[in-house]
């Protein structure tokens, strides 16, 4: 499977229970991503992606080998096992986060490319894309 994260600088994804992935040009990129492919995500991310898209709490439990898995609110550590490329969004700022994606999770990974573009919310977003 394939992850999908959005994260400031200390890998916070959300703060004060809102959520760093807010941002227009950041969701059309994740949906060009997953033209042809299967897009899992849970209830909490339901209002930014509409109906194009497969809803369930258990989606890192569900999702098969070449499924994008768009995570903001859950902990992946049980799915790395099964996960072959992690995309990460990077804002390039610091907030005071409630939920955090462990950088060691990408210890068994390398980073493979990056991308850098101007978003609705920032003027620069950065995607990382981590392989095995």
């Amino acid at each position: 499977m394939q992850l999908i994260l959005c994260v400031d600088d200390g890998y916070g994804m959300l703060f004060n229970n809102r959520r760093v992935s807010r941002d227009r040009a950041v969701i059309d990129k994740i949906k060009e991503m997953a033209a042809g492919k299967r897009l899992w995500i849970r209830e909490f991310s339901k209002k930014l992606f509409g109906d194009d898209v497969t809803i369930d709490e258990d989606m890192l439990l569900k999702a098969e080998k070449d499924d994008l898995c768009f995570v903001e609110d859950a902990d992946i550590s049980p799915a790395l096992s099964d996960t072959d490329v992690i995309y990460l969004f990077k804002w390039n700022r610091k907030y005071p986060s409630d939920v955090v994606f462990e950088k060691e999770n990408l210890a068994s990974f390398h980073l493979e490319t990056t991308e850098e573009f101007e978003g609705n919310s920032h003027e620069k977003i950065t995607l990382e894309r981590w392989t095995r």
